[in-house]
């Protein structure tokens, strides 16, 4: 699966364009990034790398401008790609399924296994009907609009 990288060059995004930045630039970035994951203070990682404060203010508001576009093309592409991907295994698994469950000539498969088929066959209706309910658009996730939906009924049943 891709990983988007905080620190990722060239990348056009509509909200962003990220200039080629030259090696060393990069470099205090990836430094600021670490030294601010440890728990050190602007302050602190500024004279570490003996820059001033406002130069580590300004690297992080752009490391964390980056991370966002990263996020947000990695939640617009990534993500739904890997949800369709997991929904048309999940799919041919249960096709699968079926056709073990209703072919009648194979003399191997008995009562018992055809039991356990038709619980896997529920197990992958349950995680397809969860996969759905909380599926990578959080904008069609039904279990969200349901909680605001419930939360509008009491709000209104108070007045």
């Amino acid at each position: 699966m891709h990983k988007p990288s905080l620190l990722r060059n060239g990348e056009k995004d509509s909200s962003e364009i990220l200039e080629k930045e030259d090696p060393e630039h990069q470099d205090r970035l990836a430094k600021v990034v670490m030294f601010h994951s440890k728990g050190y203070s602007q302050s602190e990682i500024a004279r570490k790398l003996n820059v001033n404060q406002s130069t580590v203010s300004r690297d992080l508001t752009e490391i964390r401008n980056k991370a966002r576009s990263s996020l947000d093309l990695y939640v617009k592409e990534e993500i739904p790609n890997e949800f369709q991907i997991y929904v048309s295994g999940l799919n041919q698994i249960i096709k699968n399924l079926w056709e073990i469950v209703e072919n009648d000539q194979n003399p191997k498969i008995g009562v018992k296994d055809r039991a356990y088929i038709l619980s896997l066959l529920m197990q992958c209706y349950s995680k397809r009907i969860e996969m759905l309910v909380g599926g990578p658009d959080t904008k069609m996730n039904a279990k969200k609009h349901m909680d605001t939906i419930h939360h509008r009924e009491r709000f209104a049943d108070t007045f």
